[in-house]
């Protein structure tokens, strides 16, 4: 959060699937919705050079996608630690289209 709230160049990355999107999502700047079952195939959807902030529904997707991500070179990766749910019990916003 303090990351995002500092540097608004910072990418909010959301491996979740569609469905959990729908119920919230942290509305950021750049953010890019790729569930991590598709983040083979669109990796080139992926900005480079910002620095990355995934995301997941409780923090059990986003590492495996970091570990993906740094494997390809990708720099600047952060976990959000606890993923969506424990942004909102932080009291954070969430936006719903």
């Amino acid at each position: 959060a303090e990351r995002l709230q500092k540097n608004p160049d910072t990418v909010v990355l959301d491996v979740r699937q569609p469905h959990d999107v729908a119920k919230g999502y942290i509305n950021a700047p750049g953010r890019v919705t790729i569930p991590l079952d598709d983040l083979f195939s669109r990796r080139r959807e992926v900005p480079r050079g910002e620095t990355l902030v995934i995301c997941c529904q409780k923090g059990k997707r986003a590492p495996t996608a970091a570990r993906y991500l740094l494997g390809k070179h990708f720099d600047n990766v952060v976990v959000l630690a606890g993923g969506v749910e424990s942004w909102k019990k932080a009291g954070y916003p969430v936006a719903i289209d």
